[in-house]
């Protein structure tokens, strides 16, 4: 990778709602409506593969993530279209539309009203060599999951674990208990460094430590967790689309959502992302 570049997710949207997913991971869901962007990008070295890489546009994806794919329904004709891109910019360069150069993208438009409805969730993917990217990551020789109650429960612990560590702001334990993604994001964005990520972490864990219910797990009613990134990855999600781990600054009333993503290494369940 070019130490003076980065590969960026973007989506577009407009009168709709689209899922932006790279190489099987989801990366993006955006929502139209008013007070919402209607455009975001994400930075995802750390999801790149060697070779072949797939970005996938998921229009109209069903009410949950478990039934993002599956809840399928007839909408009533409006115009409406969404965009995805991976895109490579320089480091002092805008992430707008337009900017950078385009590396894969894919679309939709619904724009023909001699169909006065339309069956969805509608798929449209772009594949694009690469090269040799980052290198292979560890998760992507990682075994096939299976859904059911015993691999929920079995993430649930490591969710708990992460959470504990969180609400007694141990640095040392968050970065152990998350030390797989941390090793694959320093490999991907060669400018950041173990020093300048745990001064990040020690500000994140001043937040989540500072008082009794900053840190907030969700209940497993409200966990939606679901298989992803060819089924070598679970995500720790909730029915809600929100992350099943939330730290809550005092004195507001939002909170912001830590993704979480699973994979079985060396037999256990490990933090990969």
């Amino acid at each position: 990778m070019d130490r003076d570049t980065v590969t960026l997710a973007q989506l577009e949207v407009s009168a709709c709602t689209a899922e932006l997913y790279l190489n099987g991971v989801p990366v993006l869901r955006l929502v139209s409506a008013a007070g919402s962007a209607p455009a975001e990008n994400v930075a995802v070295e750390q999801l790149l593969v060697p070779g072949r890489n797939t970005l996938e546009l998921l229009v109209e994806p069903g009410p949950t993530p478990g039934t993002a794919r599956s809840a399928e329904r007839d909408l009533p004709f409006h115009p409406a279209r969404s965009q995805a891109r991976l895109i490579r910019v320089r480091e002092d360069e805008e992430a707008s539309p337009g900017n950078g150069t385009v590396l894969m993208e894919t679309s939709f438009t619904w724009s023909d009203s001699s169909a006065q409805s339309r069956r969805f969730p509608v798929s449209s993917s772009a594949i694009g060599d690469l090269g040799l990217a980052n290198g292979r990551w560890p998760w992507l020789e990682a075994p096939s999951l299976a859904a059911s109650k015993s691999l929920d429960e079995e993430a649930r612990a490591v969710l708990n674990q992460l959470a504990d560590a969180a609400r007694a702001g141990s640095i040392d334990r968050f970065w152990e208990l998350s030390r797989l993604a941390t090793t694959d994001v320093l490999r991907a964005y060669p400018a950041m460094t173990e020093s300048s990520m745990r001064e990040e972490l020690a500000g994140f864990l001043a937040i989540a430590s500072q008082s009794e219910g900053s840190v907030v797990v969700s209940s497993p009613d409200a966990q939606d967790f679901r298989l992803v990134g060819g089924s070598r990855l679970l995500e720790l999600v909730d029915k809600d689309w929100t992350p099943s781990l939330k730290v809550r600054t005092p004195g507001r009333d939002s909170a912001t959502g830590y993704p979480i993503f699973l994979a079985r290494i060396g037999g256990i369940l490990r933090i990969v992302r």
